[in-house]
């Protein structure tokens, strides 16, 4: 039988969230378009895709989910993060079925917002494990660029703190690379350093160890970085265990996000009639 083809609208992308799954289904077959807005992206993991829609800041960011929708004509919706993009994405497509994804600090501390997210989606994921109370834990991917590309250097380590950090876990780094004797390489984005995306492959594969020491003392809760230096071959330390290299992630793939979507159905009309009854209102006020 021949695999349906789907047509996937995702709504804000997250740290990147969807960008390789979105690539994977243009190159294969299906469709898809990333709705994101382009001061939203500082470090270029949506623009740089050919996937993407990148809203400015003198447009709509509503009014470009409302079009998109009506001129992409998606089979299915994802929805990252933006419980209003949710809002907005079901008065203007009723039938179709969407999925939500919380990343972490849209939900944690609002509770109050999770009864609408679970009442208009067909399905509530998560990218992070200490979030299931909300849905199923879904890993998300990193692009197929991230493989081993030679020039790995025993006994060296890297890590990445990102600009919105506010605690400072250098010492901490330091002070484990020492403990290990490991030649420890920081960049520190609060100061500007940075590696350019579509670098990285090449700069973590010459590393031995990823030290992934962001204050996320969650086992599972990898840092993107360090998940794609998992994917790299890098031996990964993540703070939520320093004994332990990590070994078990498991990592969701492109093709895992295709059969969620085609097990999704068409809410019902009675369910699409109360739903329509709820979020019509609060719409109107995002216009």
């Amino acid at each position: 039988m021949t695999p349906k083809k789907v047509r996937v609208l995702y709504i804000w992308n997250t740290a990147g969230a969807m960008t390789p799954t979105a690539d994977w289904l243009n190159n294969n077959g299906h469709k898809a378009r990333i709705i994101m807005g382009q001061s939203n992206d500082l470090w270029g993991l949506t623009s740089k895709s050919a996937s993407a829609r990148m809203v400015t800041d003198n447009e709509s960011f509503y009014e470009v989910v409302r079009s998109e929708i009506e001129q992409f004509k998606p089979t299915h919706i994802h929805v990252n993060s933006s419980i209003n993009g949710l809002a907005v994405a079901r008065v203007a497509s009723p039938y179709i079925p969407m999925v939500f994804q919380y990343h972490g600090g849209d939900v944690r501390g609002r509770l109050y917002a999770h009864f609408r997210v679970r009442f208009f989606s067909e399905r509530i994921i998560v990218s992070t494990p200490d979030l299931k109370m909300y849905g199923e834990w879904w890993t998300c991917p990193v692009s197929s660029e991230f493989t081993y590309k030679g020039g790995r250097k025993p006994g060296t380590a890297v890590t990445i703190l990102p600009p919105s950090i506010h605690f400072d876990f250098e010492n901490q780094c330091q002070k484990y690379a020492k403990i290990k004797g490991l030649d420890l390489t920081i960049i520190d984005c609060r100061k500007g350093e940075r590696i350019p995306h579509d670098e990285m492959p090449e700069f973590l594969s010459q590393f031995e160890y990823y030290l992934d020491f962001k204050g996320v003392r969650i086992p599972g809760a990898l840092s993107l970085a360090a998940k794609e230096a998992y994917s790299v071959g890098c031996k990964v330390i993540h703070d939520s265990n320093l004994s332990k290299v990590v070994d078990d992630f498991v990592e969701r793939t492109p093709e895992d996000y295709l059969k969620l979507y085609l097990s999704l159905k068409r809410p019902s009309s009675i369910v699409t009639a109360l739903r329509l009854g709820y979020c019509l209102p609060r719409d109107l006020l995002l216009r």
